[in-house]
């Protein structure tokens, strides 16, 4: 069961921090990646990848010093530029890994499929054995299972019409590839992929062609038997460019969109893959139909920030809220000194939810050049 410590909730206003010197690598930083690592001392955020014109070379790590957050910025020498890559850690380690991705907007990595290790307050990057890995792709999902690496999925070619239904583990101790078992679902591309400790389980999506079906179904994988389980019949519609995160015995999603309308989804559900049911995120909730929101866990409660009503294309969304999974309940986020932003890089750390870059006009994006932390607890 749930613990019941740290369901209150205080929100003061947004912290802004001004992007000048400091700051300036997450300036407008459209859809980075952000990890986390609790090695030792205060947690350190890794901000890598995302557009600025073109795929960004460097990445940044963020450190609350002294209660003043800084930024730091590392090279990727030996590594690559990417977006829309798949990046993985263990936030016991300071080592996390980017597999593919493309190097500007449309744009593949071209002859090989790109794999990198990288280390926290470490300058460059380590490049890693491909010989078995899966086709170079985007918009796919790796995973962390603690001893392995799981890539599944994915567009394949560079108009992002045709979508993979295959994908393999990386041993990390062992430096080598498998290839997982066939998947009980369709080929996809922007699906979410949750570990669970002991299976990595997909859903949602959408298949190939310029109009493609998307899907409300999925599967979980279990990477020591090399085997998968159907999920259950999920409550929710068929959706892409959804969120995702577990919780520790859940895996819940939210929001995301039918592609081939106006539609943005004002809905979310949790999947127990233990009992293999669904449960729907209920309670009464503000208007948080939107797509390219942040959707993060604090331990206690999910976050769900930012992001755009899709029928609206310029509407960017303050209104933010955070719901319970034993309560059933949402609490509003003061969002006095929030910008309204969507594809900025978030995390959740210690007591603090943070907001990097971004952009505040889906039409002719406008970089959002402040870095914006609220104290959660």
């Amino acid at each position: 069961m749930y613990s019941k410590v740290n369901t209150g909730f205080s929100f003061p206003s947004w912290a802004q921090f001004d992007n000048g010197t400091n700051f300036s690598p997450v300036n407008g930083m459209k859809n980075a990646k952000t990890l986390v690592s609790k090695v030792s001392g205060p947690p350190e955020v890794a901000i890598f990848g995302g557009l600025k014109g073109t795929a960004m070379t460097s990445r940044a790590e963020f450190r609350p010093i002294g209660g003043v957050p800084s930024i730091q910025v590392f090279n990727n020498a030996g590594g690559q530029a990417f977006i829309e890559s798949a990046v993985a850690n263990d936030p016991n380690t300071l080592d996390f890994y980017v597999f593919s991705g493309m190097t500007q907007a449309g744009t593949f990595h071209t002859g090989t499929n790109v794999f990198n290790k990288y280390t926290f307050n470490i300058n460059g990057a380590t490049t890693l054995s491909t010989t078995g890995a899966p086709s170079s792709r985007v918009m796919h999902t790796m995973s962390h299972t603690g001893t392995k690496l799981c890539v599944w999925g994915g567009y394949t070619n560079t108009g992002m019409t045709t979508t993979a239904s295959d994908g393999a583990c990386y041993d990390i101790g062992g430096t080598t590839w498998s290839s997982m078992a066939t998947a009980p679902i369709s080929s996809r591309a922007k699906h979410v992929a949750e570990w669970t400790g002991t299976k990595v389980c997909i859903w949602g999506g959408n298949g190939d062609g310029a109009s493609p079906t998307t899907y409300n179904d999925g599967a979980c994988y279990n990477p020591v038997g090399n085997t998968w389980n159907t999920m259950s019949t999920s409550p929710l519609t068929a959706r892409t460019n959804h969120k995702s995160v577990w919780t520790g015995q859940e895996m819940c999603i939210w929001g995301g969109e039918n592609p081939l309308s106006t539609t943005s989804y004002e809905d979310g559900a949790c999947y127990n893959p233990v009992a293999n049911t669904w449960r729907l995120m209920g309670g009464t909730k503000p208007s948080l139909g939107r797509v390219f929101a942040n959707m993060l866990w604090t331990g206690a409660r999910i976050c769900i920030v930012g992001g755009f009503k899709k029928y609206i294309s310029t509407s960017q969304e303050t209104t933010s809220s955070c719901w319970s999974p034993i309560y059933n309940d949402w609490q509003n986020i003061n969002t006095t000194g929030l910008p309204a932003t969507l594809e900025s890089g978030s995390v959740f750390f210690e007591d603090d939810l943070c907001l990097f870059g971004g952009y505040s006009n889906t039409g002719a994006p406008t970089p959002v050049s402040t870095t914006t932390c609220v104290k959660l607890r």
